[in-house]
């Protein structure tokens, strides 16, 4: 069965290391926050964990490395789902809108403040450093560099190892952004598209 352009592998059917991949995707850090099913019935993975387990390599590298930003970062919690939805509603990224805005949701973010992050519009709801985040975001996605005002403003409000962070939690969602788009990567069933 494929999923967008990929085969869609059954949990029985991938192989030990592929399995291995699947079981430390849906058992880790990422099984705790869970706000929507991560495979279906017969365990295959929605989002871009199937083209993680379809190539374990470099796969386990790329979900260990979103494991780092999103649990063990500087960037608060908020403020990093404000800027990864600001990348999904910069590059028009469904799947990663739909998990994200969740997420967000669960944080406490707004209806409103979502709506507005999604459509490039003012979110009233969002703090000082929330907002300066998405504005980096936005520029990095965009731009792909920071220009010197708007590096001085988050080195100074945000703090140098912060930003870092940041910028490096921005460049791996935009990756997973590309990854969902190249390989036309589906929603749940179920779930209605908001692009």
């Amino acid at each position: 069965m494929e999923h967008g352009r990929l085969p869609w592998p059954r949990l029985a059917e991938l192989d030990g290391t592929q399995s291995t991949l699947h079981a430390s995707i849906t058992g880790g850090p990422r099984a705790v926050t869970r706000a929507f099913p991560m495979t279906d019935e017969e365990g295959r993975l929605y989002g871009p964990f199937n083209a993680m387990v379809l190539e374990p390599v470099v796969g386990a590298v790329v979900s260990e490395l979103g494991v780092a930003l999103r649990y063990h970062s500087l960037v608060p919690a908020r403020m990093r789902e404000v800027a990864i939805c600001e990348v999904a509603g910069t590059t028009r990224s469904e799947f990663e809108w739909f998990a994200h805005a969740s997420i967000a949701r669960g944080l406490g973010l707004s209806e409103e403040d979502l709506d507005a992050i999604r459509t490039g519009q003012v979110a009233p709801g969002l703090d000082g450093d929330e907002s300066l985040a998405r504005r980096l975001a936005h520029e990095l996605v965009t731009k792909r560099d920071l220009d010197d005002a708007a590096y001085a403003e988050g080195v100074e409000h945000l703090g140098l190892e912060v930003l870092i962070d940041l910028v490096s939690l921005v460049g791996f969602y935009a990756m997973i952004a590309t990854i969902l788009a190249t390989f036309k990567v589906p929603l749940p069933p179920g779930i209605a598209t908001v692009f």
